[in-house]
C-alpha cells in the first residue's frame, strides 16, 4: 500500500509491502511484530522506525536499502522532525501499513 502521511509540516511518501517487516528486522535487529507489543498498547518507537522503513521503500531499491542503510540514517531522518510529530502521525503511518494487509480479492461465496 502506498500513501502520504503528514509528519509535522512535511508530506512523507510511504510504501508498505511484504518486505517491510524483513527490512525493519535487517535495519533495527528486532522483529517488528514482537516489537509492536500488545494490540491495546501502541509503541511509538516501533511505529516511527516502521515509518522510516516505509519511507525508504519509496526512495531506494531493496538492494540499496539492504546494502547501505544503517540505524544512523534513521537518526538523521528523525532529527528533521519535532518531538511530537511522530506520536501525532502514528495512526496514519500504521493505517498505511495495515491497509497493505487487506487482500484485494473478492470472496466468491456470500
Amino acid at each position: 500500500m502506498r500513501g502520504t502521511v503528514k509528519i509535522g509540516g512535511t508530506e512523507v511518501d510511504m510504501l508498505a509491502n511484504g518486505a517491510s517487516p524483513f527490512i525493519y528486522k535487517r535495519i533495527f535487529h528486532k522483529d517488528f511484530f514482537n516489537a509492536m507489543g500488545a494490540p491495546d498498547k501502541v509503541d511509538i518507537d516501533t511505529i516511527t522506525e516502521m515509518g522510516f522503513v516505509m519511507h525508504l521503500q519509496t526512495e531506494k531499491t531493496f538492494k540499496d536499502i539492504l546494502d547501505t542503510v544503517t540505524i544512523s540514517d534513521f537518526y538523521e531522518w528523525i532529527a528533521g522532525f519535532e518531538a511530537l510529530d511522530f506520536p501525532m502521525a502514528s495512526s496514519k503511518i500504521m493505517g498505511i501499513y495495515y491497509d497493505n494487509q487487506k487482500g484485494s480479492a473478492t470472496p466468491k461465496k456470500k
